[in-house]
């Protein structure tokens, strides 16, 4: 990291650890799953009544 002027925080990093939370995903030992916190989000969303609150949804659908 040195040679190529990157500098990490210690406070911010993970060392030794199972699972991380990245980007709405947990990362683990030979998988990637979706956090469940996000799944519940996704099945509690209100049905939408307007354009705008599908575009809203179908925008949330294509990350996952």
């Amino acid at each position: 990291l040195q040679e190529l002027d990157l500098f990490v925080k210690h406070k911010k990093c993970k060392f030794k650890v199972k699972d991380i939370d990245f980007l709405g995903m947990i990362i683990g030992q030979n998988r990637i799953r979706m956090d469940p916190k996000k799944v519940q989000a996704i099945l509690e969303w209100p049905e939408s009544t307007c354009i705008k609150g599908a575009r809203a949804f179908l925008g949330l659908g294509n990350f996952y």
